[in-house]
């Protein structure tokens, strides 16, 4: 417990530095250059290996920074926020772009940003709920459950960072500029083919992920004491979440066309009730699909979140 304080205290700092990473990552995605705040988490991993590097070859025993290697990781994630924070300040500094610091003052544009930002921070939170919730279902089955369903998320994330993320990322500000232009009819086909465009590119990730799973868990992750059993455990999690993908992957650009409207509340809304189907179907599933059930609930959930959203934004001629 004592360990954990204090890694707790030497990582937290990380979160005040990032909210302003993210913060001036905004800024320069607004202005359509998203390639330092796309590589600026780079700096997070030079950052652990660097002074886990400088750790291992420290004498051991002499240094009260890194008593342990869990030190050294806790200390290079603190020094990964200093480094990110700097990097999106030159980059902001270099486009004329940064923000000016006029005091604090209680603008006509904020109410409207408060207004929204709270829909818009709840329903981005809906999937940590999820997350969550799959936590403590994992929990209470047999031993090596949260491992698999740890393992197989690594791979499923790999194509929702790649694709899911960079669409949503470019799409917000451009369809935000469309539409403050008039250009509803250019918005409503450029969503389109970013749909299209998503479908496509997360396609072949899906068919690898299901016909493929042992594979790919085999040679990723076998060594060690991650033995068949383990592997057969967490290829039947990646193939559960792989008709999901698909769905994950498409959400990205249908949310930003209605946050690009100043409609945060209707994503909010939608995620929460998709929440609720989650866990509803991964509490019936796992007793007798085991751990490859909390994937399977997933990716029910995740085309359910968008079924409704693609449907809403036909209504409502966005799409």
């Amino acid at each position: 417990l004592n360990t954990v304080v204090t890694l707790s205290r030497i990582t937290f700092p990380y979160l005040m530095l990032v909210t302003l990473v993210t913060v001036l990552s905004s800024v320069l995605n607004a202005h359509n250059r998203f390639a330092v705040a796309a590589g600026a988490p780079v700096l997070f991993n030079i950052s652990i290996i660097l002074v886990l590097s400088v750790a291992w070859w420290w004498p051991k025993g002499t240094s009260a920074l890194f008593p342990t290697l869990g030190h050294a990781a806790a200390w290079g994630v603190f020094l990964a926020g200093f480094l990110e924070v700097c990097l999106l300040i030159l980059a902001c500094r270099m486009a004329g772009v940064l923000p000016a610091y006029s005091g604090l003052k209680w603008t006509a544009p904020l109410p409207v940003f408060v207004r929204r930002l709270g829909p818009a921070l709840t329903g981005a939170g809906s999937g940590q709920i999820a997350l969550f919730a799959d936590t403590i279902l994992a929990a209470a089955l047999p031993v090596g459950a949260v491992s698999a369903l740890y393992y197989a998320d690594r791979l499923y994330q790999l194509p929702v960072g790649l694709i899911a993320i960079s669409l949503g990322t470019v799409l917000l500000p451009a369809f935000s500029q469309m539409i403050s232009q008039g250009q509803e009819a250019t918005a409503r086909a450029a969503l389109r083919r970013s749909i299209v465009l998503a479908f496509v590119l997360s396609s072949p990730f899906a068919i690898i992920f299901v016909a493929f799973p042992e594979l790919l868990i085999s040679f990723t992750f076998e060594r060690g004491s991650f033995n068949a059993d383990g592997i057969e455990r967490a290829a039947g999690v990646l193939a559960a979440y792989s008709p999901g993908l698909l769905a994950m992957v498409m959400l990205r650009p249908i949310v930003s066309a209605f946050q690009a409207r100043g409609d945060t509340k209707t994503p909010m809304y939608v995620g929460l009730l998709a929440v609720l189907t989650n866990v509803s179907v991964k509490v019936w599933l796992v007793s007798s699909v085991d751990v490859a059930g909390l994937a399977l609930g997933t990716s029910i959930a995740l085309w359910f979140n968008v079924g409704c959203l693609i449907w809403l934004a036909r209504k409502r001629r966005y799409l």
